[in-house]
């Protein structure tokens, strides 16, 4: 039988087995409630699911979940017991909605305050979160977490002005703010709204959203000495949190089965592979071998922070990922689908990420029609603005960022002569941004 937490055998890691066989039982319960009562299970399992299953082996044959999964026609309960809905940006531009149950709101807030406490947040702790309100999960999860530990807590949200920005900051030393909660890319705004040099007394920002890779962490450290602690998570789904030691995202085992599968089997692996989650809290939509898109490896030897639970160490995407102003992420496939269906073809897109003023990104996007298409200033200013349409589609979120205006774009029109049907990739994306281009 494959091993589901990819043991090392030392005797002293022996016990682990115990808590498989507990966590099996769980796994179980939920996958046969989701199947029950979910139309997303029943059609993925189709020809797979076996009532009868008890083991791991049996777990393993089961089709991973994907994004579809997020539909209001496969909430697994009755509408009436939904408390939240929340939204994500999808490729279409229509949000997946993200519904869930107080038990299961209760339930990840609590853990995410337990995740907090893993990196040293307590009640004598101020934070500003600078994290998306409204219909979004994280602001709102993460103050509920906040409250839960008892710390002060300015949900201030964002702004796209510096002004605005400078202001929020202001009170926020009124507060006596120690910490900060926010995306890489905010907090890069924020630096650059504020008096230069003077990121004190913020001593810990926690990050959600992009990879914090270690040369920004050296940056803010030997700057304005503050430690960067980065948690893992989307609003599907909160796997864990780094410690000060800065060696992994700690998770709790008893609430997230966290596998590391090889992505052409879907099966366990040692070694670097996908990640997949499954959230045993879940109940609203039930999530199941949940594709994160991330690789990584999980570490199972106990912390020298003290804490037992294991740690996911991050490796990279299973595909072009990358993180712009206001906290969005941005994907090759996405700007790919996005301008399949314009008339005439786009045969080439270039994107280039570059550091813009005002702590924003300048986003290019280049596009390459075949000669023809682009042989006067009028066409090549038709494209423009069909481009351009097509790239407010990218995502909802991403919509909010042109909008806003938390980062700044260009599009750019030319021709080409060479055939490009032969060519591997259609979008190429290259990040240009300092701390940014280095990508684990």
């Amino acid at each position: 039988m494959a091993n589901i937490l990819a043991i090392n055998k030392n005797a002293d890691l022996e016990p682990k087995t115990t808590y498989q066989d507990q966590v099996l039982a769980s796994v179980w319960s939920l996958a046969k409630e989701a199947y029950k009562k979910s139309i997303y299970y029943q059609q993925i399992w189709e020809g797979i699911w076996n009532e009868a299953s008890v083991d791991w082996d049996d777990f393993f044959k089961l089709k991973p979940a994907d994004k579809s999964l997020f539909a209001i026609k496969n909430v697994a309960i009755k509408r009436s017991n939904v408390a939240y809905y929340f939204l994500t940006g999808d490729t279409t531009g229509k949000p997946k909605v993200i519904p869930v149950t107080k038990k299961e709101w209760r339930a990840r807030n609590e853990y995410r305050a337990n995740c907090y406490r893993l990196a040293g947040i307590t009640k004598f702790d101020s934070v500003w979160i600078a994290l998306p309100f409204g219909p979004w999960a994280a602001g709102h999860s993460a103050q509920h977490a906040f409250h839960i530990l008892e710390s002060n807590v300015l949900p201030a949200g964002l702004s796209n002005d510096q002004y605005v920005m400078r202001h929020i900051w202001n009170q926020a030393k009124q507060m006596n703010i120690n910490i900060i909660a926010t995306t890489p890319s905010i907090l890069k705004f924020i630096e650059s709204s504020i008096e230069e040099g003077k990121l004190s007394p913020i001593e810990k920002v926690i990050t959600s959203g992009d990879h914090v890779s270690n040369e920004l962490r050296g940056y803010y450290k030997d700057k304005y000495g503050v430690n960067l602690l980065a948690s893992y998570g989307s609003s599907e789904c909160f796997m864990g949190m780094e410690c000060k030691y800065q060696c992994g995202y700690h998770f709790d085992p008893d609430r997230i089965l966290v596998e590391v599968v090889d992505p052409q089997n879907n099966l366990p692996t040692e070694s670097e592979g996908s990640v997949l989650l499954t959230d045993l809290t879940s109940e609203a939509i039930p999530i199941i071998r949940y594709k994160s898109g991330d690789r990584g490896k999980i570490n199972y030897q106990k912390c020298q922070c003290g804490s037992d639970w294991p740690r996911l160490q991050w490796t990279g995407r299973d595909g072009d990922y990358y993180e712009i102003s206001g906290g969005v992420n941005l994907h090759s496939y996405q700007v790919e689908q996005a301008l399949d269906g314009l008339n005439p073809k786009v045969q080439k897109c270039d994107v280039v990420i570059k550091d813009d003023h005002g702590g924003k990104d300048l986003i290019k996007f280049t596009a390459f029609f075949n000669a023809k298409d682009v042989s006067t200033q009028r066409q090549k200013k038709f494209l423009t603005q069909k481009v351009t349409q097509a790239i407010r589609t990218l995502s909802l979120d991403f919509n909010d960022v042109m909008f806003e205006e938390y980062a700044h774009i260009a599009v750019i029109i030319r021709s080409i002569d060479r055939d490009t049907s032969q060519q591997n990739r259609k979008v190429e994306i290259r990040d240009l941004r300092k701390f940014r281009s280095s990508r684990v």
